[in-house]
């Protein structure tokens, strides 16, 4: 079995259109909204061909009053077919532990 470890934290972000998030009329969005950082895990068995998603934490989510959200989830989506879909539970607060791992068969590398 091949384990990476952890990868590095991520810069998040929306655009418009993304999540129901919307401009002004006639206004460019100048750059992408940041919405917090997830540090994720990957861990891929080759002869079994199965690619496991650990997802560990959010951080720093908006808090709702500032157009964030006061609970979150994670979706996680294999491309390029898109049919193999997962999601975490909903977790409250700014910097919620997940501790979930996803199961997606059939992956090759």
């Amino acid at each position: 079995m091949l384990k990476d470890h952890i990868f590095e934290v991520e810069e998040m972000s929306l655009v418009e259109g993304e999540l129901g998030l919307t401009l002004e009329a006639g206004r460019v969005p100048s750059s992408p909204i940041q919405c917090g950082s997830l540090e994720v895990a990957f861990d891929y068995e080759a002869a079994a061909r199965k690619l496991t998603a650990h997802i560990i934490q959010v951080r720093g989510v908006p808090a709702k009053d500032i157009g964030g959200a006061s609970n979150t989830q994670v979706r996680i989506v294999l491309l390029p077919s898109r049919k193999q879909k997962h999601k975490t539970k909903v977790r409250p607060g700014e910097n919620p532990s997940f501790m979930e791992s996803f199961v997606f068969s059939k992956v090759n590398p």
